[in-house]
């Protein structure tokens, strides 16, 4: 649905993607980071007029799951 949405939107300046406590999106049986990582490797490491922009309180979560992450993400946050 994100993606179709993206691709509706017609302009010349960076579209941004603001994710706002994304350790709080990721609970255990929601199945989100590995999404958004697929989602990302597919889409959206390869569209230079998307910026995305991850947040979150949980610090160490951030550096254990997105930071040190040696997985899904192949494509490099």
């Amino acid at each position: 649905m994100l993606r179709t949405c993206l691709e509706t939107v017609k302009s010349k300046n960076k579209m941004v993607l603001f994710f706002d406590e994304l350790p709080w999106l990721d609970t255990p049986k929601s199945g989100f980071l590995s999404a958004f990582g697929y989602f990302w490797n597919i889409y959206l490491a390869d569209r230079p007029d998307i910026l995305v922009v991850i947040c979150g309180s949980a610090a160490s979560w951030m550096i254990k799951k997105i930071v040190n992450n040696k997985g899904g993400n192949y494509k490099s946050l």
